[in-house]
C-alpha cells in the first residue's frame, strides 16, 4: 500500500514538471513584435532575403573562380601503355674474335675471316609496357579578355549586392504592410465586437419592452436582423484577422505555428503621420535599388562590349613539362624538361569579331534607353504614390471626424427607437451609415500607412 502511494506521488510530480514546462514552451512559442522587431526577423528569416545572401556568396567563389584562369595551372598525368609487338632493329653481321684466342696470334693464322663475322641480335626500339609520368605547369601571361572578366567578375558581385538590397527593401514593404493590416482587422473586430454587446443589450431590453406592449414585435425583429448582420460581418472580421496573422508569418519567414503578439498599436502609428514632410519633398533617385540595379547593368553591358573589343588583341601563355618513364628504352628520345612560351594572334576572322563588337554596342544603347525609361518610370511613380499618399492622408483626417459623427447619430437614433420616437428602418440606415463610415475610416488608414510603405521603399528608407 505504501509502495502504491509513493509511486503515485511520484506520477503526480513528473504530471506537475511537464504540465509547467510545457506552460513556459508555449509561452516561448509566443513572439512579442513591434513593427521594428519585425523588420529585423524579416532580414533574418525571410527566404528570398536569404536567397539573396547565397547569391552573394556565389559571387565571390565566382570572383575567385575567373581570378584563378590568369593564377599558375598544375596538372599531372599518369599513363599506362602496353606494346603488343615491339619494334626492333638489326645491324646485321658484325665482326668478333673470341675470348679464347691469344691476343699475340697473327690474323693470317687465324683461318678464314668469315667465320668471325656473326649475326647480331636486334635491338628493341620500346619497352613492352611502361608508365609514363608526366607534369606540366602553364600560366596565362597576357590576356586581354581575362582582364575585363576579373573587371566583369567584380561588377557582377556588386550586381548581387544590389540584388540583395531590392529585395531586403521589397521584403520590408510587403511586411510593413501585413503588420498594418493586421492592426487595422484588430482594430475593427474590436470596434464591431463593442458595437455588439451594445446591441445585445439594446436586444435585450427590447425583447422586455415588447412584452410590456410598447413596441411591436415587427421592430423587435428588424433589430434581431440588424444583430444578426453585425455578427456575421464580426464573424468574418475574424477571420480576415486570423488570415492576416498568417500573412504575416509568411512575410516575415515565420513558422506558420509560431505563434506572434503585436506590441505596436494602430494609434499610435497613425498618429505619427505627417503628410507635410512629403509635400516639397524631392525623390532622390540615386539611392533607389532598381535605378542602382539599372546602373549596374549598364556597366556590365559596357564590360561586353570591351570584352568583344579585347579579342582583337593577342594572348601569351607560358609553360613548363616534365616527362618521365618508368622503364626507358635502350634508346629514348624522349624530352625530360620542356619550358616554351607561346602567343595567339587573331589574325583574320571573316569579320566575326567585327559583328560581335556591332552587336555589344547596340545591346549598350538598349541598356542606356532603359536606364533613362526607369529613372523617368521611377519619378513617375514617386510623384504618384506621393499625391495618392497625401489625398489618403487627408481623406483620413475627414473620415476620422465622420466616424465620430455617425456614432453619436446612431447612440442618439437607438436612444429615440427606445423611446418610441424613432422608426426601425431609421434605426437601420443609420446603424448601417456608422458601419460603412468606419470600415471606411479603416481601409482609408490602410491606405495611409500601405502608400508611406511605398514611399519608403521608392526612397530607400526601410528601417
Amino acid at each position: 500500500m505504501n509502495n502504491s502511494k509513493f509511486y503515485s506521488n511520484i506520477f503526480l510530480l513528473i504530471l506537475v514538471i511537464f504540465l509547467y514546462k510545457n506552460s513556459f514552451a508555449q509561452k516561448d512559442s509566443i513572439v512579442n513584435l513591434t513593427l521594428q522587431d519585425a523588420l529585423i526577423l524579416t532580414e533574418e528569416n525571410n527566404q528570398a532575403i536569404k536567397n539573396s545572401k547565397i547569391d552573394i556568396i556565389i559571387a565571390k567563389k565566382k570572383i575567385w573562380e575567373t581570378t584563378a584562369i590568369g593564377l599558375p595551372q598544375v596538372n599531372g598525368k599518369i599513363s599506362y601503355q602496353n606494346i603488343f609487338k615491339v619494334p626492333e632493329v638489326s645491324f646485321g653481321k658484325a665482326f668478333y674474335i673470341p675470348d679464347n684466342v691469344p691476343a699475340e696470334t697473327p690474323i693470317n693464322n687465324v683461318g678464314d675471316l668469315r667465320n668471325f663475322y656473326i649475326e647480331t641480335p636486334p635491338l628493341a626500339l620500346g619497352v613492352k609496357q611502361n608508365i609514363t609520368f608526366d607534369l606540366t605547369v602553364s600560366q596565362l601571361v597576357f590576356s586581354g579578355e581575362y582582364i575585363v572578366g576579373l573587371q566583369a567578375t567584380k561588377a557582377f558581385k556588386q550586381l548581387m549586392e544590389l540584388s540583395e538590397s531590392k529585395t531586403i527593401n521589397d521584403a520590408k514593404e510587403s511586411v510593413k504592410q501585413a503588420y498594418y493590416l493586421v492592426l487595422v482587422a484588430e482594430e475593427n473586430f474590436k470596434i464591431l465586437k463593442s458595437g455588439l454587446e451594445l446591441i445585445d443589450k439594446t436586444y435585450s431590453e427590447l425583447i422586455q419592452i415588447n412584452k410590456a406592449g410598447y413596441i411591436e414585435e415587427t421592430d423587435v425583429d428588424q433589430f434581431k436582423i440588424n444583430k444578426t448582420n453585425l455578427e456575421n460581418m464580426i464573424a468574418s472580421v475574424e477571420r480576415q484577422v486570423n488570415l492576416a496573422y498568417d500573412l504575416l508569418k509568411f512575410q516575415i519567414g515565420l513558422e506558420n505555428t509560431k505563434g506572434i503578439k503585436l506590441l505596436d498599436n494602430l494609434e499610435s502609428i497613425i498618429s505619427q503621420e505627417n503628410a507635410e514632410q512629403y509635400i516639397n519633398s524631392e525623390f532622390k533617385i540615386d539611392n533607389n535599388p532598381d535605378y542602382q540595379l539599372m546602373l549596374n547593368q549598364v556597366t556590365l553591358t559596357k564590360l561586353s562590349l570591351k570584352r568583344e573589343k579585347s579579342k582583337f588583341l593577342p594572348s601569351i601563355a607560358a609553360f613548363y613539362r616534365y616527362e618521365r618513364l618508368q622503364k626507358a628504352p635502350s634508346f629514348n628520345f624522349s624530352i625530360p624538361h620542356i619550358f616554351g612560351v607561346g602567343m595567339e594572334i587573331p589574325i583574320f576572322g571573316s569579320g566575326m569579331k567585327l559583328s560581335r563588337v556591332g552587336q555589344a554596342k547596340l545591346e549598350l544603347e538598349k541598356s542606356n534607353n532603359t536606364l533613362e525609361k526607369v529613372e523617368q518610370g521611377l519619378t513617375l511613380q514617386y510623384l504618384k504614390t506621393k499625391n495618392e499618399y497625401i489625398t489618403s492622408y487627408n481623406q483620413y483626417l475627414s473620415i476620422k471626424e465622420n466616424v465620430s459623427l455617425t456614432k453619436k447619430i446612431y447612440e442618439r437614433t437607438l436612444i429615440k427607437y427606445k423611446e418610441g420616437l424613432s422608426s426601425s428602418q431609421e434605426l437601420t440606415l443609420v446603424q448601417n451609415q456608422h458601419l460603412t463610415t468606419q470600415a471606411s475610416y479603416f481601409n482609408t488608414i490602410l491606405d495611409v500607412l500601405n502608400k508611406k510603405a511605398t514611399l519608403e521603399k521608392l526612397v530607400s528608407n526601410n528601417k
